[in-house]
């Protein structure tokens, strides 16, 4: 007969790799990254800038580990048998879902104007504000029966059920002004 065999650690790659045999493990993620900007010059005065920027992150993970119960066998000589050795008893079944949605808004206004050909002035007024969310669950089950993919179908015994969720936002304002003399003499404050 055609036996997955045991090594001398207890193992068998072969059945390890055959989902069919000993179970599978199925990781999907998904990422979405949008970014984009606007810049307005402002009509009626000279140098003065407006600026807006927004990007958008999305993040999606499904990780789903079915690892059924399977026999690797040991071939006894004397006795011109296989000896079956249970691993991964029982089966069981363990799924987790993240998420997380981080987003950044910026706008800022600029101003840049020279006098005289050797005064030159610069300036940044901007606010920024970063938010993100993360959201986890994972639940866990043993089976009794092969074959029953689905969490709500384990024994209730042994299950375990938890997750988390994490919320941060942030807001900043930054000034800047800069002085020079004939691109020689700087004064910046900020």
């Amino acid at each position: 007969p055609n036996y997955y065999g045991i090594n001398s650690i207890g193992a068998n790659v072969l059945a390890e790799m055959d989902a069919d045999y000993s179970g599978n493990i199925d990781d999907l993620e998904k990422e979405l990254t949008t970014a984009g900007s606007l810049n307005y010059k402002i009509p009626g005065v000279e140098g003065l800038s407006a600026k807006v920027f927004y990007s958008y992150k999305f993040e999606n993970r499904d990780l789903s580990n079915y690892r059924k119960r399977y026999d690797l066998y040991s071939y006894d000589a004397t006795t011109e048998s296989y000896n079956p050795t249970v691993l991964q008893n029982p089966t069981e079944l363990s799924k987790s879902n993240r998420n997380r949605v981080q987003t950044v808004f910026q706008g800022s206004l600029s101003y840049t104007k020279s006098f005289f050909t050797k005064h030159n002035v610069k300036a940044l007024a901007l606010f920024e504000r970063r938010y993100f969310n993360s959201d986890y669950l994972y639940g866990y089950r043993q089976f009794a029966l092969e074959g029953l993919e689905q969490l709500d179908l384990g024994n209730l015994a042994n299950q375990n059920l938890n997750g988390s969720s994490a919320y941060e936002a942030r807001e900043g304002y930054v000034g800047k002004l800069n002085y020079d003399y004939d691109n020689k003499y700087l004064l910046e404050f900020s």
